[in-house]
């Protein structure tokens, strides 16, 4: 797998990590391209090539140790990260860097790591953390890969999401039953104007997939997750996870119709 190509490939516009596009694609290509006008083929393609998962890991490590030049190889942590984060992956001591890496390796790999140990109380007296205590953390970092794939929100979106929240909270942190709490509140919040819920044309996007009626069966499903009472408490207790996981993802394709009809321009 090359890096350069799986971002390509996957990356989209309303991604956190399509603010990187410039520097992993637009100015690689043309500094490779002056080389090579220059000198002949930039043979650079084993420096982005990873075999499976576990490279990638055992990559990502390797790029955040002390010794490493971290101005040098900032596109390749953002290249290796996304990797890892589309494929379903978090860090369990750092649970949200590889959704939003810092923009600069430095930054998590000295910064945040060095201000962890120092939390844990591993300096020295002079305020120093020695090398071998980085080490040691990095090489003892937790890899957990998700049962779903992250769900990829646009950003206006995800601060919806926030706005509603009685805690502020950004939807990824959520847990599933709260997931579905919020969209069927932001639904509602979305659709609900002067006491009479809109009917937009989903057709214009959705083909005949989602109509009004499918909207009013989805948060009649979902109502359970609003309410503290027993019988809706019950009523959660049926589902399974990957019964949630399938409201979660379809819930998201419903905001995301409506955001585009009636936020946008798109449609």
């Amino acid at each position: 797998m090359n890096l350069i190509q799986f971002y390509k490939e996957h990356i989209k516009e309303d991604e956190y990590y399509y603010s990187f596009y410039n520097d992993l694609i637009t100015n690689y290509e043309a500094v490779k391209k002056d080389f090579e006008s220059c000198f002949g083929p930039l043979n650079d393609e084993m420096e982005y090539e990873i075999f499976d998962d576990e490279e990638a890991i055992d990559y990502f490590k390797k790029l955040i140790q002390p010794e490493c030049d971290y101005n040098k190889n900032n596109n390749k942590y953002h290249l290796v990260s996304y990797y890892l984060y589309k494929n379903g992956y978090t860090i369990e001591e750092f649970p949200r860097i590889l959704q939003r890496p810092e923009k600069n390796l430095v930054d998590f790999a000295y910064s945040t790591i060095r201000g962890r140990l120092i939390e844990m109380g591993l300096q020295r007296p002079n305020g120093d953390v020695p090398y071998a205590q980085r080490k040691l953390l990095i090489s003892k970092l937790h890899f957990k890969k998700n049962t779903t794939l992250p769900i990829n929100l646009n950003e206006e979106i995800n601060k919806m999401f926030q706005k509603i929240s009685t805690r502020s909270n950004e939807f990824f942190k959520m847990k599933k039953d709260e997931q579905l709490q919020e969209i069927a509140n932001l639904i509602e919040n979305m659709l609900l104007k002067d006491g009479k819920f809109l009917e937009p044309d989903y057709t214009k996007i959705s083909f005949d997939y989602i109509d009004n009626e499918t909207i009013k069966k989805y948060r009649k499903q979902i109502q359970c997750f609003r309410h503290a009472k027993e019988q809706a408490l019950e009523e959660r207790e049926a589902f399974t996870d990957n019964q949630k996981d399938f409201l979660i993802h379809f819930g998201i394709v419903i905001i995301t119709t409506i955001y585009n009809l009636l936020y946008t321009n798109n449609h």
